[in-house]
């Protein structure tokens, strides 16, 4: 091959490099200006907010752990409001990843069902981008507080960020203040986290408990709390933490690791009595063929961080081969 060929085929390199990795940039740039349309209904945590107080029995869902897979989370959201609850408490993991994007399309695949409230907490997939940065600013944005308490008849929630599996020193001096304030004027308190509050050797997913879970555990028993409700393991599984009832939910989406592989929920019953009944709903299938995959790929893989990673290194390469032919040209 002669020396004039190597410089060719180096500047149709060059342009095939420079030329992909521009119309890639362009087709990224899309993608978020399309998942960048506002949510049509509201997201933000209900902080502090007093609801139905004449209320006496109601019920309400749990959902944890879809991972991006809006068809079980969509057909969930769909049976809890034909049953009558009230609203529905998320226990994180909603997304994958972090990614604006991302978050902005399985929020629009809501949107499309949501006819009742839906109440989030943060999961570790929520503040963790594929390099495992994390960061919350974007949570906080789309969804309000990390951590906050409502109360809806004569019953307390409380939702707690147990995104890093501990608790700063901020949110539990904040959960002592309304433990010791709030608490008392409502008849019971259910606390909801995503990661649970103690590890068992059933479970399949380890759970590692810290000092300040520990803590927050001591004042959970200390102020009456009645249930805590929990995410992560993708197991359910119904027992006590220092004499509190404990129940972890089932996996909405994400791998399933119960002895019934199945997607599913929780549905509570609150009746002047106390908290009644839990029941656990499991999906007649778990959907993989409704999932919206190529809407997926576009506001989650097309977007994050390591696409725009490949576009610029691609750019590189277009821009060093086109130089390295320019220079053999100059050569001849």
């Amino acid at each position: 091959m002669t020396k004039c060929s190597r410089c060719r085929i180096g500047m149709a390199a060059a342009k095939i490099f420079i030329i992909a990795a521009l119309v890639f940039l362009t087709v990224r740039s899309l993608a978020i200006e399309i998942f960048a349309i506002p949510p049509e209904n509201n997201y933000i945590a209900p902080g502090g907010k007093v609801m139905a107080p004449e209320s006496k029995a109601f019920s309400f869902a749990v959902a944890s752990d879809s991972g991006a897979k809006n068809a079980p989370i969509e057909r969930i959201v769909r049976l809890a409001q034909d049953e009558g609850n009230q609203f529905i408490l998320y226990l994180g993991d909603l997304v994958r990843y972090r990614n604006i994007s991302h978050f902005r399309w399985i929020i629009s695949e809501l949107d499309e069902k949501l006819e009742f409230p839906f109440y989030m907490i943060p999961g570790n997939h929520e503040i963790a981008n594929h390099f495992g940065r994390q960061d919350k600013s974007l949570y906080k944005m789309l969804f309000g507080p990390l951590y906050y308490w409502f109360s809806y008849g004569d019953v307390m929630f409380i939702g707690l960020d147990s995104s890093e599996e501990k608790y700063n020193e901020a949110q539990l001096s904040w959960l002592e203040d309304v433990l010791e304030k709030i608490r008392p004027h409502y008849k019971y308190c259910i606390v909801y986290t995503h990661v649970p509050p103690l590890s068992k050797p059933q479970w399949k997913k380890k759970i590692y408990v810290d000092g300040s879970t520990e803590r927050m555990a001591a004042l959970l028993r200390q102020h009456r709390v009645d249930l805590i409700l929990a995410g992560h393991i993708h197991q359910y599984w119904k027992g006590e933490m220092q004499g509190i009832p404990v129940v972890t939910l089932m996996s909405s989406g994400q791998k399933t690791r119960g002895e019934i592989e199945k997607f599913g929920y929780l549905s509570v019953q609150i009746s002047e009595d106390g908290i009644g009944e839990i029941v656990p709903h499991y999906l007649e299938d778990n959907y993989e063929d409704d999932n919206e995959y190529i809407e997926l790929l576009l506001s989650n893989v097309l977007v994050d961080e390591r696409s725009l990673l490949v576009c610029l290194l691609m750019l590189v390469m277009g821009v060093i081969l086109a130089a390295g032919a320019f220079m053999c040209g100059r050569g001849r």
